[in-house]
């Protein structure tokens, strides 16, 4: 079940007002695009232009990239250009891989053109959009490993058990009944990213749901295993531009 809200996101003096929902492997952010920082972040992004005008989106190195959707690969520094309506579509990807399903009313098969991608160079096979868009080697849904789909249960489970500062690799090797470095290497072939880097996107959701819940910044940071709310809004900043004091509900 997806969980909506209306949200406020203050970044760099300019208002993102727009509606937020949140779904198992995926979220979706519809309303007018404002200001951005750079940032990057482990989920898979599609920008949707809502009006007549390309989406633009500036990487790191300055290119601009441009069209009626555009992907981004996780983990590619970037920011979008403000320009009116917008959908925003955050994939996890290790979704496909995980048989979680996404909605096609969240992102279809069949985006719309013109479609431009923005990559990690230099990458190794095809990016998540080409994959994604059936232009690369598939790893369809549902083909996952038991032992990946067990890993992703287990930390969640030590997630939700209050334990979210201190999700270790040993405490998810021991659950799974393997040695540490077999579950280093094994969940980076999995889940296409290192361990660290999966746990805290989960403790990220976490604050994020809690702060859309209407807990306070500190407490919600707090929930998440973060030191304080200092440390929440660092990681919230380099991931989504945006810092937990930035993020206002609209109750």
């Amino acid at each position: 079940m997806a969980r909506t809200s209306a949200a406020h996101l203050l970044r760099n003096g300019s208002i993102w007002l727009g509606r937020l929902e949140i779904g198992q492997g995926w979220a979706r952010w519809q309303g007018d695009v404002g200001q951005g920082a750079m940032h990057r972040h482990v989920a898979a992004q599609l920008v949707l232009s809502g009006g007549a005008a390309d989406a633009v989106v500036e990487t790191a190195d300055g290119r601009l990239v441009w069209g009626a959707a555009v992907g981004i690969d996780p983990l590619v520094a970037h920011r979008i250009r403000p320009g009116g309506a917008a959908t925003l579509v955050f994939i996890e990807p290790w979704a496909l891989r995980c048989g979680l399903e996404i909605p096609a009313s969240v992102v279809p098969r069949d985006l719309p053109g013109p479609f431009a991608a923005v990559s990690a160079q230099p990458r190794q096979g095809a990016s998540f959009w080409q994959e994604w868009r059936g232009a690369g080697p598939q790893h369809p849904a549902g083909t996952v490993s038991a032992w990946a789909g067990r890993a992703r249960h287990r930390i969640d489970d030590l997630l939700a058990a209050g334990h979210a500062g201190g999700v270790t690799l040993a405490a998810l090797a021991a659950l799974l009944g393997v040695g540490a470095e077999h579950a280093r290497h094994r969940f980076v072939a999995e889940f296409g990213l290192p361990f660290r880097r999966y746990v805290l996107w989960r403790r990220l959701q976490i604050a994020a749901a809690a702060l859309h819940g209407g807990s306070s910044v500190t407490a919600s940071a707090h929930q998440a295993g973060f030191s304080d709310a200092a440390h929440a809004a660092r990681t919230l900043k380099a991931m989504f531009g945006v810092s937990a004091s930035q993020l206002l509900e609209q109750r």
